[in-house]
């Protein structure tokens, strides 16, 4: 069953600027994607320092006939937590000549 996801886009829009004369920019875009299917978290124990494991958390997004504008840098509500995109989104070909073609994304969590 599809759902619909939220990609948060950070914002260029300059709002003004602060008391040290930095650009102040507007809040970040949103916008609502449908069709995403979710598959199940995935998670890695990186061993990177004695007596710490952190474990890496991974969701992926499918997106059937669509490629939506999803994009590195990009963050994506699903089901309410907020992941960061994980690398390039990746498109894959149709299966007809002149068909949509898909997407598929790999999002971390943010503690990761």
């Amino acid at each position: 069953m599809s759902e619909t996801v939220v990609r948060i886009r950070p914002s260029t829009t300059v709002v003004g600027r602060d008391a040290f004369d930095q650009p102040v920019l507007a809040g970040p875009d949103e916008a609502e994607i449908p069709g995403a299917l979710v598959a199940p978290k995935g998670s890695t124990t990186v061993v990177s320092q004695p007596g710490r494991e952190p474990v890496l958390t991974a969701t992926t997004l499918y997106f059937r006939r669509s490629s939506p504008d999803i994009a590195p840098g990009d963050r994506v509500r699903v089901r309410g937590v907020e992941h960061d995109v994980d690398g390039e989104p990746a498109a894959w070909p149709p299966r007809r000549p002149g068909g949509p073609s898909g997407l598929v994304v790999t999002l971390r969590d943010p503690e990761g």
